[in-house]
């Protein structure tokens, strides 16, 4: 694609002159069709352009690659972004590779076995600090995800796993585990719950990628999800992240949900595609998914130089901070009505017959939460939780009742 080089406390990029003869732009509302060198804002994503620092883990995966470099002997001064990439290499997300690689990177085998529960455990000693040395395959597996849930790439043929950072034995495919750090009071229901949202989430008309839910010995359960970034035959989609597309940080955009809509206007040019959208946002404020932050909604571009939504991903119970969602609807985080739902649909050109229609099947759709969090066995005090927070939402989201006023007469 081209050619990224460091100088001056920021990142470069030309493009290969080749590629662009594809006709094709990878970062349209930033990077420009030209072989000139494009500088990155020094102020966004440590000097990064966001195209390629959304390749880079955030949170766990950020920890595990400091922790591996410094006991590789690499002080944490000496690390530019230039250097995470290379480590990175050819195990990131999406179709982005980096070459040369750096000579730290860990090398793979993915048909060595994994031991989930083993490799669960492992993970919550390095979360909590009891454990001090990352293992080859902690390096490996656990760095190319973003979030600061701990999550390790495996492949899965439906009862064995491998490790999942590379091109993986014929009857695998490519996964993501998640691990709740046992920090957590509710680590013990977290992929339960995530789980559990999927299903209903899939239910509500959302497209979900393919789910599994694992519990080991302890009842310490382990959210499967299938990489939709992964092909059948391992070839790589390209994918990228709201916030990566629109060139800013998730952790501090002061964005309205109408703005992702407006995104997928731009990208997609599909109708269907902002209903989806619209249907997720919907889905986020009913059933209480309040990190709805710019890294969890994505794009990925097909061979045809078509931009298409990601299924959805990151969608389950989440209190947020201060209790309030990532991203506003109609300028509001927190108290949302349903009059905003309806104002961010007119803003973005949804028909208020298909947003009422999506409200519906949504609300409906989530009262089945109850009986699925119970049939899973997730603990009674906090299902009532989640359950009374969903119920105060559905009123939120139900038009207002006509109230009829009789007067007396003297």
């Amino acid at each position: 694609m081209g050619t990224l080089v460091w100088h001056d406390r920021r990142a470069w990029f030309e493009f290969d002159s080749q590629f662009l003869d594809l006709g094709f732009n990878p970062s349209p509302l930033l990077l420009e069709k030209t072989i000139k060198p494009q500088p990155a804002q020094i102020s966004h994503f440590g000097g990064l352009h966001s195209v390629f620092h959304d390749c880079l883990p955030d949170g766990w995966g950020r920890f595990i690659m400091d922790r591996y470099f410094a006991q590789c002997g690499v002080p944490s001064d000496e690390i530019t972004p230039l250097d995470r990439l290379a480590f990175i290499a050819d195990r990131g997300m999406g179709a982005l590779s980096f070459d040369p690689p750096h000579p730290m990177t860990p090398t793979k085998n993915s048909s060595d076995p994994f031991d989930l529960t083993d490799a669960a455990s492992t993970a919550r000693d390095l979360y909590e600090g009891l454990l001090s040395r990352v293992s080859r395959s902690f390096a490996s597996n656990g760095t190319p995800a973003a979030g600061g849930q701990p999550k390790l790439l495996i492949g899965y043929n439906g009862t064995e796993t491998v490790e999942g950072s590379g091109l993986l034995p014929d009857d695998f495919s490519h996964w993501l585990v998640k691990i709740s750090p046992a920090i957590n009071p509710n680590v013990q229901w977290a992929g339960t719950i995530e789980y559990v949202y999927a299903l209903l989430a899939q239910k509500a008309g959302i497209l979900m990628s393919g789910v599994r839910l694992v519990r080991d010995e302890d009842r310490y359960s382990y959210f499967l999800t299938r990489r939709f970034d992964r092909k059948s035959l391992g070839q790589r989609v390209f994918v990228q992240s709201a916030s990566a597309l629109l060139n800013v940080d998730s952790r501090n955009a002061e964005l309205d949900y109408s703005d992702l809509l407006k995104l997928s206007d731009i990208l997609t040019r599909n109708y269907a595609q902002k209903l989806f959208l619209f249907r997720q946002m919907v889905f986020n404020i009913i059933s209480g998914n309040r990190d709805d932050n710019l890294r969890n909604f994505a794009f990925m571009l097909a061979e045809n130089d078509e931009w298409s939504c990601t299924p959805a991903y990151g969608i389950s119970w989440n209190t947020g901070m201060a209790g309030k969602h990532a991203m506003s609807v109609n300028g509001h985080r927190k108290d949302i009505s349903r009059n905003d739902v309806l104002e961010v649909a007119k803003r973005s050109s949804i028909t208020k017959r298909d947003a009422t229609a999506i409200l519906d099947r949504v609300g409906t759709t989530l009262r089945s939460g109850e009986s699925l969090l119970r049939e899973h066995g997730v603990s009674n005090h906090l299902s009532q939780d989640i359950i009374r927070y969903v119920e105060r939402q559905q009123r939120a989201m139900t038009p207002a009742s006509a109230v009829n006023i009789e007067t007396g007469s003297d």
